[in-house]
């Protein structure tokens, strides 16, 4: 045998015995390592569009418009020459329905429902897998058996609740593909006093913990509202007198689309804005107000109204009325005084009725005086003609006495952000017992300056509500939100993360002349880093901000 020939295989074959071991070794143990650090930064990037679902809800419930997140869940894994590795790894999508119940102080139920936890699960090949659940406006990370905070709650704060109520229209599913969660208000815009117990079903008995000491934490300074937990139930006691808005949504989940649904309101009830019960003289003109909400409490707009006044047959004088609600689900009516009675001392009574389909009607009485009154003092030829008729002079009482605040539209509000000079987005008027701005500009520092219709008496608690966001660089919420009153800037009165609400409780001596001003400006949370006013990349967005009139 020719060992010349022999030699040269023995060293080939020991040279893929060389390269296949370094081959396995790499697919052994470089590759899961290479993979899970993809799997890293899929992670870190799912937990940032899921912490935006919260974001999105806020925004959306604040403008009764459509909302979307998009939401990258499958995980693409490099192709690595002459090594094996997966080409996708899937995301999970899945829901769990838990109850929720409002109980008014009395113990009757003002709703007992069902709220969506949407929950996603990264099936990754290489690292352990973890699970990011929405619920109750907090996102937060279950592994193994620890809770972890990736987004805060919004829901529950020390002087006003937001609850929102998700309908998910979709079944669990995966996907490696892009995922598109579609947010469509259904029930929004209402804020209510409210005083009574909270009760709501968590995830799990650990996220349920997490909600129990996230709670006692927020109302820790108010010995009377108690917080406590039953396995995955948590409840919040003794409430009261809070502003209390309940948001309901309906999301679907689409892969590689979009869905575009348009849901009517079912209205339950009007609310009256005035007085329901006058007793005015003739010609006299009468302002009636009414709100058409939901079984949440909040406005049902656009919705046909009949306004009908009775008896009908000349008494009370009167032509058929329809009209439909406003964006505030309200309706207005200035029922004139003009009546023929039987006998002209006679006092006429007239019921004027706003009616909606399904609902019962809101009745307002108008006593009217038909007797004219004459001077008092008659010219030397003994006539007396009669006065002429008085023009009606409406009188406002202080906010502190009124019951309900007539919804006129407010005047002498301005919104002047100065990082920038183009006209802004601005509405202003009075909404129920607040008065109530908006502005959607992007800007480091918003000023609002506020003039009340009313005089402030000592039994109202004035409070300032600012809901908006306040973010840095590319996006990150790490940023603080600072109120300031009346330019002075060296005290914030309120700050908090950007991507909420934050409160104020207000007095008297904030207001001069029946006027305040109000700042809003966005700083950073790093020392050092102080906010350059006016100039990017900073955001500040305001959702709304209001003052609300409540009765001491």
């Amino acid at each position: 045998m020719d060992s010349r020939a022999v030699s040269p295989l023995i060293g080939f074959i020991l040279l893929m015995s060389i390269v296949m071991g370094l081959i396995g070794i790499l697919q052994a143990n470089a590759v899961p390592q290479w993979n899970r650090a993809v799997e890293a930064k899929h992670f870190s990037d799912l937990k940032y569009d899921v912490a935006s679902l919260g974001e999105a809800i806020s925004l959306s419930s604040s403008t009764g418009n459509q909302a979307k997140i998009v939401l990258k869940a499958g995980v693409d894994y490099p192709n690595y020459y002459v090594l094996v590795s997966p080409s996708k790894a899937s995301t999970t999508i899945s829901v769990k329905d838990l109850g929720i119940r409002i109980l008014n102080i009395d113990g009757s139920t003002l709703v007992e429902d069902e709220t969506s936890a949407i929950i996603f699960e990264p099936n990754y090949f290489y690292s352990s897998r973890s699970k990011l659940i929405y619920e109750h406006s907090a996102v937060l990370r279950l592994e193994d058996s620890v809770v972890l905070k990736e987004s805060d709650q919004n829901s529950f704060s020390k002087n006003s609740i937001s609850l929102y109520i998700l309908k998910a229209k979709f079944n669990s599913f995966a996907t490696t593909e892009t995922a598109n969660l579609i947010l469509i208000p259904v029930s929004v815009g209402g804020r209510n006093l409210f005083s009574g117990n909270i009760i709501f079903e968590c995830f799990d008995e650990k996220t349920a913990e997490w909600w129990n000491s996230t709670l006692k934490e927020v109302y820790k300074d108010n010995p009377e509202v108690k917080v406590s937990r039953s396995g995955n139930v948590v409840e919040v006691a003794n409430l009261k007198s809070i502003i209390l808005s309940i948001n309901v949504f309906e999301v679907y989940a689409v892969v590689g689309g979009e869905t575009s649904q348009d849901f009517g309101v079912t209205p339950d009830k009007f609310i009256p804005l005035t007085d329901t019960q006058f007793s005015v003289y003739q010609y006299s003109t009468v302002m009636l107000g009414a709100k058409l909400v939901d079984r949440f409490g909040n406005p049902v707009k656009n919705y046909d109204v009949t306004v009908s006044v009775s008896p009908s047959n000349g008494i009370c004088n009167f032509n058929p009325y329809q009209t439909v609600t406003n964006e505030r689900g309200e309706v207005w009516y200035y029922f004139n005084a003009n009546v023929t009675p039987n006998d002209p001392n006679e006092t006429v009574t007239c019921t004027v009725s706003f009616t909606a389909n399904g609902v019962e009607p809101q009745y307002f009485t108008v006593e009217v005086n038909a007797s004219v009154p004459f001077c008092e003092e008659c010219p030397a030829n003994g006539e007396c003609p009669p006065c002429p008729t008085p023009t009606p002079c409406p009188t406002c009482p202080p906010v502190g006495s009124l019951s309900k605040v007539r919804g006129a539209t407010l005047s002498g509000i301005s919104c002047s952000p100065v990082c920038s000079s183009y006209n802004n987005s601005f509405v202003g008027w009075i909404d129920g017992q607040s008065i109530w701005a908006n502005s959607t500009q992007n800007c480091a520092w918003q000023n609002f300056t506020f003039k009340l219709p009313y005089t402030i008496n000592s039994s109202v608690s004035p409070i300032l509500i600012w809901n908006g966001t306040c973010s840095e660089k590319d996006g990150r919420r790490d940023a603080y939100a600072l109120i300031y009153l009346n330019n002075n800037l060296e005290n914030p009165r309120e700050q908090g993360l950007g991507g909420g609400e934050l409160e104020v409780q207000l007095n008297a001596n904030d207001f001069v002349n029946q006027q305040i001003l109000v700042s809003i400006r966005c700083i950073s949370k790093e020392p050092g880093n102080p906010c350059p006013t006016g100039r990017a990349p900073w955001n500040l967005s305001t959702n709304y901000i209001e003052i609300l009139f409540v009765k001491q």
